[in-house]
């Protein structure tokens, strides 16, 4: 049987409350907070919450507070 994130990932009708997929929002809100919370001078500190996130990041990755995603996008 497939997942809700199997659904999902396939462009298929999925439910959002799926337990697996409330998680990885969840994981993926805190890890953005907390970039979101970071100053620029911490770039160590925010390539690394990046990187959790996205799974890699190139070498000169630039991204701006306040920045905004709906879920954990290392799957994708």
């Amino acid at each position: 049987m497939r997942t809700e994130k199997d659904k999902m990932l396939n462009g298929e009708l999925y439910f959002a409350s799926d337990p697996e997929l409330a998680e990885e929002r969840k994981r993926a809100r805190k890890l953005i907070r907390l970039f979101n919370q970071s100053v620029e001078t911490d770039e160590e500190i925010r390539t690394a919450l990046l990187r959790e996130l996205f799974g890699s990041v190139g070498k000169r990755i630039n991204i701006e507070p306040s920045f905004r995603c709906d879920t954990d996008i290392t799957f994708m």
